[in-house]
């Protein structure tokens, strides 16, 4: 058995997919019979009525075990006590690692950050103390609006600063092989728990029929995308399920989407919805949309939502971008639009209206090939060999 702190993000063990990939990663090493901490800094979570958001600032989910070094997992609206906080789970994170390493109880410290600085921090701290350090390789950083100054040239010279490292897509494996590395890496697809989508869903007060895409609103490109293809498309019965979260202004941009849409009347939008219901609306769906653009960021990345959409059984509809290329096959596991544009992804809409039958088999296909691929469970035994070379 091997011990393992994971850190980098912020919110475990309720979040977006970063948060989940840390979840479903260390699930696969849990049940392998290694022990697992996922170590977060600063609490980010809103005070809210979800239950979900009822987190304590220590516990343990699923077998893995978490802390808030800061204390609480939540976020501070005062500037001054925010700040602070900040600091106090600086320290306290370098003490939980400094204690459980001189303690014997720390083999690995897993990496999940787009922070050149953070990497370079966490890679001296390892060295210092003798920990392996694997790094979670999951985006074009360099390629990211957020990414600049010390974060430039992220994706040339990473790898000096990691002992192992696990990717998601190949894109992101060239950049690791650019750097002359021969230490062990791992190809590590997004997982979800396929468990979780077991059984039908509730429709309740859902269209009978609806197509969902389900993103943030930062993601505005794909969105739009979305919004025209429907427009585009030959479908009148059929609504589209927008769950999209984000910022007051960012909202306000959707809305003002959604009414410039022809198909306004048929378009609904949800936000914060509880992870069981998020996944009820999955479950419900006609089909789940995810298109990728023809961008070096999504060439190089792979959306969690993917393995999440594909655990449904209902069909996807996606775009021949990045990794989608190499997985999925249109008309048998997908629906594979050929091109980004809304015009080739409206199509794909039209005919997943107009062939029910068809895309029932689809999304039974999809399945199948995610239970192969997309399950945490099959992680396990790669991630323990990776570990021990």
């Amino acid at each position: 058995m091997r011990s393992i702190v994971y850190v980098g993000s912020n919110g475990f063990p309720h979040g977006m997919a970063q948060v989940q990939r840390q979840l479903y990663i260390s699930l696969a090493l849990v049940a392998a019979g290694h022990h697992v901490t996922v170590c977060n800094r600063r609490g980010n979570h809103r005070n809210t009525n979800l239950s979900s958001e009822r987190i304590p600032s220590n516990g343990c989910f699923r077998g893995i075990d978490y802390l808030y070094c800061s204390g609480t997992a939540y976020y501070n609206p005062n500037f001054v006590i925010r700040n602070t906080l900040k600091f106090i789970g600086l320290i306290g994170e370098f003490l939980f690692i400094f204690w459980r390493r001189i303690t014997g109880r720390l083999n690995h410290l897993f990496v999940n950050t787009n922070s050149f600085v953070e990497l370079k921090y966490y890679s001296t701290l390892s060295r210092i103390l003798g920990i392996d350090l694997v790094f979670d390789y999951v985006e074009q950083i360099d390629s990211m609006k957020s990414s600049k100054g010390t974060d430039k040239k992220f994706d040339e010279n990473f790898a000096k600063y990691c002992s192992r490292i696990t990717y998601i897509s190949d894109v992101l494996n060239g950049n690791v092989l650019k750097q002359s590395w021969d230490n062990p890496k791992l190809k590590v697809l997004p997982l979800t728990d396929f468990q979780l989508f077991e059984g039908a869903g509730e429709r309740g007060l859902l269209p009978e029929k609806y197509f969902l895409y389900c993103a943030g609103a930062s993601y505005s490109e794909a969105l739009e995308l979305v919004i025209e293809a429907f427009d585009q498309s030959e479908v009148a019965d059929t609504a589209l399920l927008l769950v999209i979260h984000g910022r007051a202004d960012q909202m306000k941009r959707v809305n003002e989407k959604i009414r410039e849409s022809k198909k306004a009347h048929l378009i609904t939008l949800k936000s914060d919805l509880p992870f069981d219901e998020l996944i009820n609306c999955y479950k419900c769906a006609t089909a789940l949309l995810i298109p990728l653009r023809d961008t070096v960021t999504d060439k190089a990345r792979f959306p969690h939502k993917i393995s999440e959409y594909l655990a449904t059984g209902n069909p996807i509809v996606t775009t021949a971008i990045g990794e989608v290329k190499i997985y999925f096959e249109d008309g048998k596991t997908a629906f594979v639009s050929s091109a980004a544009s809304p015009s080739s992804f409206a199509q794909k809409l039209t005919e997943v209206n107009s062939n029910e039958e068809m895309a029932a088999n689809i999304g039974k296909e999809g399945q199948k090939l995610g239970r192969k691929l997309f399950d945490y469970k099959v992680y396990s035994e790669r991630l323990t060999s990776m570990l021990a070379e």
